[in-house]
């Protein structure tokens, strides 16, 4: 099971925990590997998350892992005629 954190505020996202969760607590019972945030994210941000490995019952035991961070581009265009998939069709992409 996983707990994820995310916020604007690194150290929110640093030292939230169980007890105090910094307003910065998606999900507590995450079992999936992804996070769909509602609405959309601003333009320039950085963002924070971090995932905790929760262990477990009856221990739960909670294993705090590292913050890591983006930053949302700071603007948007619209582009025509773009296929991704040519770009990766020459080139290792993903995993």
């Amino acid at each position: 099971m996983m707990c994820t954190l995310a916020g604007r505020n690194f150290t929110d996202v640093n030292d939230a925990g169980r007890g105090n969760t910094l307003d910065v607590l998606l999900s507590q019972s995450q079992g999936t590997h992804t996070y769909d945030p509602p609405g959309r994210l601003d333009f320039g941000q950085t963002y924070y998350w971090r995932i905790d490995q929760v262990s477990a019952a009856p221990d739960s035991a909670v294993f705090k892992g590292n913050v890591w961070s983006f930053t949302v581009e700071p603007y948007s265009y619209v582009m025509n005629n773009i296929h991704p998939w040519h770009y990766c069709r020459f080139r290792r992409c993903g995993g």
